[in-house]
């Protein structure tokens, strides 16, 4: 009995150091230490599994790690870029809307212009019309004065007509 004893005692103290060592792996995993090596176990029982399973979680969860950091780093350079993006168009909304304001006063200048123009214009046409009415009333003027002067020419004729008369006769 003392030697089954001593075996079960012997036995029991194997497994307890391997089931410590992957306990302290686990605790060491736990507060965030992947950088820990593989479990080694030397027996082929079930503690020897677990170990083996246990290095096999631990291999997945550094792999896992990696990838989210390189995720994460993707992620932040796309973010940057599109930062950059929304800058670019943010200083092309502002270039669009300085140029559309720009646009909008050229237009009220235009219109102003536009008005002054016509206002112009309506005054010249005016000047015209007096001009054309003043034109008239000279040409009127005119005629009544040639028509005038035919009257006295005629009359001159007739009073040279006259005294050509009394003289001769």
């Amino acid at each position: 009995i003392i030697i089954g004893l001593t075996i079960a005692i012997i036995i029991s103290r194997g497994i307890a150091k391997n089931v410590k060592l992957v306990s302290a792996s686990a605790e060491e995993i736990a507060n965030g230490n992947l950088t820990i090596g593989k479990v080694v176990v030397k027996s082929k029982d079930e503690v020897a599994q677990l170990a083996q399973s246990f290095n096999i979680m631990a291999d997945n969860l550094r792999t896992l790690i990696k990838e989210v950091s390189q995720t994460s780093e993707q992620v932040a350079a796309s973010s940057e870029e599109l930062l950059a993006s929304a800058e670019e168009t943010t200083a092309a909304t502002n270039q669009v809307a300085n140029s559309i304001t720009s646009v909008a006063s050229s237009v009220e200048v235009q219109g102003k212009n536009t008005e002054e123009s016509a206002q112009g214009i309506n005054e010249i046409t005016l000047g015209i019309t007096r001009i054309a009415e003043n034109a008239s009333a000279v040409a009127m003027s005119s005629a009544h004065t040639t028509e005038q002067a035919s009257k006295g020419n005629d009359n001159i004729q007739n009073v040279v007509k006259q005294m050509n008369t009394i003289y001769n006769a």
